[in-house]
Parts: C-alpha cells; structure tokens; sequence
C-alpha cells in the first residue's frame, strides 16, 4: 500500500527487480490504501523478506538484475536510504538499470530530492542505462532451457520514445526501424519516461511499462508496434485516469492484469471498467475501502484484490497459475489459485 515493487524469476533462475517504492507519507488529496501488515512495517521490509524466501540457489544471495524504471517516489523511495537504495542494504544488485539522466529535474516534481540521493547513492555501483530496443540486456545468467522453450525480455520503451515506429513501411526489415519519439513538443512527464520491457516464455507473454501509459501518447504505439494480443501486463500507472485505453486494450487483449494501487483513485473506476469490459480478469494488490462502497458493482467483477499477487508460469509456457498470497503477516498463505492457459 505504499509503493510498486515487484520481482521476476526467469526459467534459469536469473533474478530480477523492478522497482522497490517507498512511501512515508500519505496524499493531501486522496484517500490512501492501508498499509499491510501494518504501518508499522516498512515496505522494504516486506520486499527483502519475500524476495529472500523465493530467491534461486544460483543467484548467490544477490539480485542478477535491478531495473528502476523511472524516478518517482513510489517506485524510488521518499527518504534517504529508502526503496530501491535500501533494498540493496538487504540484497545486492549485480547489474543496476535504469532509464538516462533526465534532461530537467523539474519536471521530477516531489520527487527531485530522491532523484538527487540516488544518483549520490549510485556512484561507483555497477550500472546502465536502459537499451531501447535490445533484446539481450535482460538474459538468462545461469543455463538455458533445457527443453528449448524460447525465452526473452525485449526493451520496447523508455523516454518518450518507443523501440520501433508501428506507422513504418511493413516491408522495412526490424533491424532498420527506427525509435519514434512521442514527445517531440517537450511535454514529457517522468510517468511517460519509464523504461517498459516484453518478456517472453514460449507463447507467454507479460508487459511491464511502469507509469508510461499515463497519457496514451506511450501505451498506445508501444501497443500497436507488439500488434497482437498478450497473456498479461503489469497495469500502467496504477490504473490511474487516462490510461488502459480501450484502443490499446483491443489490440493487446490480455488475460490477466495485475495493479499494485495505494491510492482511492487507483484504480480509477471508468479505467478499471475498461479494463473489465476488455474481458480481462483484473488483480489489485490494495483497494481503498470507499472505492468498494462507492462502486460496489463494479469491484463485484474484480478476480481478486488485498494480497501479494504472483503469477506461476509452467514449463514450456502453455500454462500459468496466478496466486494470491496472505498479505496480513509474513506468512504468504496462499489464499487462492486461478489456472489459465495461454492460446496461442
């Protein structure tokens, strides 16, 4: 309930973080999600604490890969040494990523100070800036696949721009398509700068744009450039207003979208009717209790909310189970268990 964090395993056992938020205190304007367990539990806490329960022998009690992908609080941390920066207190980062340098620190808004101490945190650490386009900055570390499943993260956004352009001549090869800039008028945010990346395992498919699709301008070219339905994603921006668009959501048709949220307006209501009425199943890690008696019929046909949210996929990619787990304490018991299968 107070910051987005989540955590990756790829079929080696290659280890990944994206993100590790933190948040002290609450909005001024809206209502905020309770904090689980409590607020007495630093979010940090709960992530080392997980993250060491299911952390791959192989890795060596490290995390292979840190992806940050933009500079905002809830995904950064508030406080000096908070999130991302204290999380690696609890468990090192071999590789640390995140988005380029941004061109004004203005436009970070509240979060300006936690950009300053992070970059003073990161020097001399090990780290990049992401690759837009790449297909090989996020590889498996430790083997292959033993039973040759093709698996992959493709980097397909990062700074307003997005890896290819989806309006480009379908007879110029990939190699030639070139980045499109979808700010070009100078009015990119940090939400619209985030770093978004397309795994792929076999016919499973899961995109993760962190807060890009605030405006349409990323989510929707990010959307038909991949032009063609996935099996997940990670919700842009929380759910929040202008985002999810039901454009992008007829191209990519999703089985399953996961939202973590901490505020009342996360997920907005119109945007998570959207969402609904796509034919997704929607997960939320957190849901205020006045979007629950203000709109009771609309969170009826929610799959499943309250609780750590993990998706299972099977060897070979064909199948994948998604998990809530007991957010109440440290225990993770599972709470419930939704089987799918992916279709194409």
């Amino acid at each position: 309930g107070r910051g987005e964090c989540y955590f990756l395993i790829f079929p080696d056992g290659t280890s990944m973080l994206v993100d590790a938020g933190e948040l002290f205190t609450g909005s001024k304007k809206y209502r905020s999600v309770a904090p689980r367990p409590s607020a007495d539990v630093r979010p940090v806490e709960v992530y080392a604490s997980y993250i060491r329960d299911v952390l791959p022998e192989v890795c060596r009690d490290s995390i292979d890969y840190a992806l940050l992908t933009h500079f905002h609080a809830d995904h950064l941390g508030q406080r000096d040494s908070s999130g991302f920066m204290a999380l690696y207190g609890h468990i090192p980062y071999r590789h640390i990523v995140n988005r380029a340098v941004p061109d004004s620190a203005s436009r970070l808004g509240d979060s300006t100070a936690s950009y300053e101490r992070y970059t003073a945190w990161l020097d001399g650490k090990p780290s990049e800036c992401f690759e837009l386009g790449s297909d090989s900055q996020f590889k498996m570390r430790h083997g292959g696949i033993r039973n040759g499943t093709s698996f992959g993260v493709l980097n397909v956004c990062v700074n307003g721009c997005v890896w290819k352009d989806p309006d480009a001549d379908s007879d110029v090869p990939a190699t030639a398509l070139k980045p499109r800039n979808y700010y070009p008028d100078g009015g990119m945010r940090e939400n619209g700068a985030s770093c978004g990346f397309l795994l792929h395992y076999g016919p499973f498919e899961y995109l993760s744009c962190g807060d890009a699709g605030n405006n349409g301008r990323v989510e929707i070219p990010v959307a038909r450039a991949i032009g063609q339905p996935i099996t997940a994603m990670k919700a842009h921006h929380h759910l929040s207003w202008h985002t999810m668009t039901p454009e992008m959501l007829s191209i990519l048709h999703p089985k399953v979208v996961v939202s973590e949220s901490f505020y009342s307006h996360q997920p907005d209501e119109p945007t998570l009717k959207n969402v609904l009425n796509s034919g997704a199943d929607v997960f939320l890690t957190g849901v205020c209790d006045s979007s629950l008696e203000n709109f009771p019929e609309t969170f009826s046909r929610v799959k499943d909310y309250r609780g750590h949210i993990v998706i299972r996929v099977y060897r070979g990619g064909r199948r994948f189970r998604v998990y809530k787990l007991d957010d109440t304490d440290f225990s993770r018991r599972v709470l419930s268990v939704h089987p799918y299968r992916c279709t194409r």
